[in-house]
């Protein structure tokens, strides 16, 4: 019989994770609502650490990159459409890529991977919408 190591209630008052359920880690000791509880403590207390882990996560699962290549990325960001380096809204630019192959192209900001993907992704509509732009100004 498990017995939760934080709040003391066995297996028969409160469900367990089974230990290969959470990669492992000591859920296999600790009730799921203690367990979520911490986790959720946890991310809150390391908000900044969580949202990098996760960005990290995400960019190597749908691109390849590494850790390293993703530090190397972000070394000095830049805006490949407006030359910021955050976007407007402050949060840290967006890794472009291509919808048809899936294939990275670069960091954008927020505004431009919208103008980009509201464009679906034609330049031509983009050369069309400066002309137009141009010829009004």
């Amino acid at each position: 019989m498990r017995v939760c190591r934080s709040c003391n209630l066995d297996e028969n008052m409160v469900r367990f994770y089974s230990p290969s359920t959470v990669a492992g880690r000591a859920a296999g000791s600790m009730c799921q609502p203690c367990w979520v509880a911490k986790s959720t403590q946890w991310r809150h207390d390391n908000r900044d650490r969580w949202n990098k882990q996760r960005h990290y996560l995400r960019i190597n699962r749908l691109f390849g990159l590494t850790n390293r290549e993703i530090d190397e990325l972000y070394k000095a960001p830049m805006c490949q459409g407006c030359g910021a380096s955050v976007s407007r809204q402050g949060k840290r630019l967006t890794v472009d890529h291509d919808h048809k192959t899936g294939k990275m192209r670069g960091l954008l900001c927020h505004d431009c991977n919208r103008t980009i993907a509201t464009a679906q992704d034609n330049p031509n509509i983009l050369r069309q919408l400066a002309k137009y732009l141009e010829d009004r100004i």
